[in-house]
């Protein structure tokens, strides 16, 4: 797997709960998924996507210490000198923060999360060179003035074609939700509590 660093970070935060667009009827309003899960297969992100719906799932489960404020998925044309040849590139985001927000206030928890997915990834099975992951971190602000840093990330697949970008996506996708579901906190120092 290949992976986009350092770490980016935006200027801009991110308003929690943010409206839907007034100019884009298509989208949709920051939705609690954790309180609401089965607005999960409203989600037009998530139609005719079960992969990035399952990481969406995982995600917000009642035993996951994560929830998400946001995810889509695309493809587009891509090139890169070190891919000759591979010119399609198939991609989501997911945002996501911890629950418990005083894990948030610093940026470093995300950066041992980060750190603990590469060595998940390096401690595993041989994965291919067209799977690429990369991570942003966001400002976040809610309207009681609660502010946390949010971690966007970002997977992609690479390929020849739209198929094959597609598959090399959703085997990224297959790696990231297993290293989730495999709750590495001990590699975070971070006791694992339930958040419910």
């Amino acid at each position: 797997m290949w992976f986009y660093e350092p770490i980016s970070v935006k200027d801009k935060p991110l308003g929690i709960p943010y409206a839907r667009p007034a100019d884009d009827p298509s989208s949709h309003g920051y939705v609690n998924l954790r309180e609401q899960p089965d607005f999960i297969g409203q989600l037009p992100e998530l139609r005719n996507s079960p992969q990035l719906r399952a990481l969406v799932e995982t995600l917000n489960s009642a035993d996951s210490l994560f929830e998400t404020y946001g995810c889509e998925k695309w493809s587009e044309q891509w090139s890169n000198e070190k891919f000759p040849g591979f010119n399609i590139r198939f991609g989501s985001y997911v945002d996501l923060a911890f629950v418990d927000k005083t894990r948030c206030h610093t940026q470093e928890t995300y950066h041992h999360l980060v750190n603990a997915f590469q060595q998940h990834v390096e401690r595993g099975e041989r994965l291919s060179d067209a799977m690429h992951a990369g991570f942003e971190l966001t400002p976040t602000v809610s309207l009681n003035n609660e502010s946390w840093w949010t971690l966007s990330v970002w997977l992609f697949g690479v390929g020849r074609s739209e198929k094959e970008a597609e598959h090399w996506w959703k085997e990224t996708l297959r790696v990231f939700q297993s290293f989730i579901a495999s709750s590495p906190w001990e590699v975070l120092s971070i006791p694992f509590v339930s958040p419910s």
